[in-house]
């Protein structure tokens, strides 16, 4: 009887397991990096809302415990030495100051600056429902806009409003502000229903 020889076992993997296993992290990706840019998206809408919420309620802080005038505008120049305020330039930033100069609800140079807001990554839009520089608090809390305009005389519950966006229009939010300066979110986009 003839002693058949024993086989080295085989190290590796066949040309099929290659392509199985291809095909498998093909299908993964696929589904896998939509979802992640979404995710990505919905994160970077909620940190830019959750820093608007909580400027908006430092603004109003400072200005009851300082008993001093209390401003929060857009700013195209946010980062800047002596940055300014600038219409229609929330998506660029804002800066939270006190406003104890000549100008009303508008930064003058010099002025002391609280806070800064910059843009994070990625493109995010904020933009108010009104031509909106900025808003001011008084010292007694009374929530004014740049122009001089109380909050409470707009009429309704809710009359100011920030739209903040992302890439996807599932992720939108809606920053309300009320007569009192409180901020809420809203997920109905543009609206504070």
């Amino acid at each position: 009887m003839a002693v058949r020889p024993v086989k080295a076992p085989r190290h590796g993997v066949t040309l099929i397991e290659l392509m199985v296993v291809l095909a498998i992290a093909a299908i993964l990706l696929a589904v896998g990096v939509p979802m992640f840019s979404t995710f990505v998206d919905r994160n970077r809408v909620a940190a830019e809302v959750n820093e608007l919420i909580a400027d908006l309620a430092l603004a109003r802080s400072e200005a009851l415990a300082r008993r001093a005038r209390v401003g929060m505008c857009a700013s195209a120049n946010p980062a800047a030495s002596d940055p300014t305020c600038a219409a229609s330039a929330w998506t660029s930033g804002w800066i939270v100051y006190i406003d104890n100069g000549s100008t009303i609800g508008t930064r003058d140079s010099g002025e002391e600056i609280i806070r800064v807001h910059t843009p994070g990554a990625g493109v995010i839009t904020v933009t108010p429902n009104l031509p909106l520089t900025g808003i001011y608090v008084t010292s007694d809390g009374t929530v004014f806009d740049s122009a001089g305009a109380p909050l409470g005389a707009m009429g309704a519950s809710d009359p100011l409003r920030f739209n903040v966006a992302g890439s996807e229009a599932a992720n939108r939010r809606t920053v309300c502000v009320n007569a009192t300066g409180r901020a809420r979110v809203s997920t109905t986009w543009d609206s504070c229903a």
